[in-house]
């Protein structure tokens, strides 16, 4: 039985090296954003981390902001980025998330 795994990238080096590492030729890819709004429509949020995964046995997670760490300027802008272009490049599937109270 194939284990999941989550990998923690907390730098724009870790993030790109998951994405060249893991991309796959078919060019799918799913992503989920974490925010700081309890409720989901709220207009008043910030996006404080998201998934992103080529395949259902690995993935990464990025903590924009957390209560002890927050990515540097630059790296949160080169992330951004490159976020940016791998969603325009590939099939995307946003990940459904229910609220539970």
């Amino acid at each position: 039985m194939i284990e999941n795994t989550t990998i923690i990238c907390k730098t724009f080096k870790e993030f790109y090296t998951f994405v060249n590492e893991h991309k796959t030729a078919n060019l799918e890819v799913a992503y989920d954003v974490e925010t700081n709004a309890r409720n989901t429509h709220s207009k008043d949020h910030r996006v404080i981390g998201f998934s992103i995964s080529y395949d259902k046995y690995i993935g990464c997670y990025v903590p924009l902001k957390a209560l002890d760490y927050e990515f540097s300027a630059m790296d949160k802008r080169l992330v951004e980025k490159h976020l940016k272009e791998i969603l325009k490049q590939n099939k995307t599937s946003k990940a459904d998330n229910k609220c539970y109270s």
